[in-house]
């Protein structure tokens, strides 16, 4: 019996009242901890998401793969094909994989174990805890795991519960919903001491979650500083490319390729995905690598959207396989070939970037006729180095990482410096950021007479750029027209014509040829965040062609 959550709701705290008693979820609730936002153990908070089961390698998934069935004695010597450093059960807190790379306590240390993370920051949600007793309500409270009911009135403010006040008579009777939510979730993580190894994020989730939320009602007192509540994205269980098919139960054939931990080598080794794939908890070993590192699935020529096909000549190739997009040229070309309109929205996807890095390649965008567009080479003083997915997302050899989200800083400051003022040589990797990027060889690409502004803010100049002339032709064919990037499907009639989305405005705005074509550009920028980096020039022309089409002054663009 696992217990279960505190009915508790959300928004500013009422006063304390006697009325609330603490909830315990018992004790080994390990397989709630497994779990996690499947069946719900821990209190989660209102619009956060989080780690689903905790997916191990084949073969070590359930209870019985890791624990002798009778003793319960765990089977260490399972754990060395992956982990060879683990002899015995002391060495088990030192477990850290590839999947984990971020730092969660906010100690500096992404090394050590993920016991040692899940120590540290259940640390700083008690600091949280009792200073939110002491500002907020008024009453100090500490904490005895060996006491009912575990959570006392700290009658001399020493922070600890002494023997005079580990009494059922002295429990702590003052709490507020928010402090409930918070110490519910610490004694969840206390009461599973494997939890770590259970499922160490979806805890480590539901304590950040807490101290946030503490956090809140009295200014922050307690430093989140350094501390990350989740992974990049690909290790990423709570995000909702992850999670977007719980209500499901699986995950559609259609998106198993990407939206699963089994779907891509499936692809790979059929060249389909046929049937619907289990609800991942992000990516596995497996998902990249044949039946476990260092070796890699093979991936050659990769089929895009448009019929093209790519390869890199790496193992980024299993990059291209997923980061394409869904759409291409070809997608609005056939949709408009197929009748007069009106048109609905085709929509690339998301974080299509070896589509934009490939450009006129694999035509990921729509390139307008009698216009030409820039490949991978637009950047010939690249030196040949770093253009590929893995030179640039995971470092060569010697530094391989598989933080994809972060690239290797080191490898980029001996050119492009540390800030826009200091752009050459060299520079501080600790300080350096690719938002601040700009090649010397980069145009006005706005148009906006800033040849010192990054090479992000030109695009973004011109995304808004774009989306003003869109606005004004919706305004002109008298069907005004707003953007919305976090609800499906994003573009959307503005009714009052004010140029917000205002609630109530959920009608599906219908295009003709030129607004379906402009708007699928301004949304493959929008969705591609790193364009800049991939391949500005090719997102460049694009949006600014697609300002020309709708009649927009295409003058100050003198570079196209």
């Amino acid at each position: 019996m696992t217990g279960s959550a505190p009915a508790t709701r959300s928004g500013p705290d009422p006063a304390p009242s006697s009325r609330l008693r603490f909830s315990n979820i018992h004790y080994f609730a390990a397989a709630a901890t497994l779990y996690g936002t499947l069946v719900r153990g821990g209190y989660e908070y209102a619009g956060k998401t989080y780690d689903a089961k905790f997916s191990h390698v084949d073969g070590y998934s359930e209870c019985i793969d890791c624990h002798e069935p009778h003793s319960l004695e765990i089977r260490t010597e399972r754990c060395d094909t992956c982990h060879p450093y683990v002899k015995g059960a002391a060495q088990l807190h030192d477990i850290r994989w590839f999947g984990s790379l971020m730092d969660y306590d906010g100690d500096g240390n992404i090394t050590e174990g993920i016991y040692y993370e899940v120590e540290g920051v259940k640390a700083k949600l008690y600091s949280a805890i009792q200073a939110y007793a002491n500002i907020v309500v008024g009453a100090p409270i500490a904490y005895d795991a060996g006491s009912y009911p575990y959570f006392f009135n700290d009658l001399n403010g020493n922070g600890v519960v002494d023997a005079s006040e580990a009494d059922r008579a002295n429990g702590y009777s003052t709490f507020t919903p928010r402090m409930l939510r918070a110490c519910y979730n610490y004694q969840v993580v206390l009461k599973d001491p494997g939890g770590f190894a259970h499922g160490g994020k979806y805890l480590l989730e539901l304590m950040y979650d807490g101290i946030e939320d503490l956090n809140s009602a009295m200014g922050g007192a307690v430093s989140m500083a350094g501390m990350h509540r989740g992974d990049e994205g690909h290790f990423d269980g709570s995000s909702e490319a992850w999670r977007h098919w719980d209500g499901d139960g699986e995950v559609p054939s259609g998106c198993a390729r990407c939206h699963s931990a089994t779907g891509l080598a499936e692809f790979l080794a059929t060249g389909d995905n046929e049937e619907a794939a289990h609800l991942p908890n992000g990516m596995l070993c497996t998902t990249c690598h044949a039946g476990g590192p260092p070796a890699l699935l093979q991936a050659n020529n990769i089929e895009f959207p448009s019929g093209d096909v790519a390869d890199l000549g790496d193992s980024s190739n299993l990059c291209l396989a997923c980061h394409q997009g869904r759409a291409s040229k070809g997608s609005i070309d056939s949709r408009i070939a197929g009748g007069p309109g009106p048109y609905s929205f085709t929509n690339i996807h998301y974080f299509p970037a070896a589509a934009v890095f490939l450009g006129v390649e694999v035509h990921g965008g729509y390139e307008y006729a009698g216009k030409t567009y820039a490949g991978p080479q637009a950047y010939p003083n690249h030196l040949g180095r770093f253009d590929t997915c893995v030179e640039c997302h995971m470092g060569t050899k010697a530094q391989y990482s598989h933080n994809v989200a972060h690239p290797r800083k080191e490898n980029c400051v001996g050119c492009h410096g540390q800030d826009i003022s200091q752009p050459y040589p060299g520079g501080d990797p600790a300080k350096f950021s690719f938002e601040h990027i700009r090649p010397a060889n980069i145009p006005d690409y706005d148009g906006d007479g800033n040849k010192s502004e990054s090479l992000k803010a030109e695009i973004q100049g011109l995304e808004a750029a774009l989306y003003a002339q869109i606005q004004a032709y919706g305004f002109a064919i008298g069907d005004p027209i707003v953007y919305d990037s976090h609800s499906y499907p994003y573009f959307f009639k503005d009714s009052n014509g004010n140029g917000v989305r205002d609630p109530g405005e959920t009608g599906r705005y219908s295009f003709n040829a030129k607004m379906l074509k402009a708007a699928y550009n301004y949304q493959m920028s929008l969705k591609e965040p790193h364009g800049f980096i991939h391949n500005a020039r090719y997102v460049a022309q694009l949006l600014v062609d697609s300002i020309g089409n709708l009649g927009g002054n295409v003058a100050p663009y003198t570079w196209r």
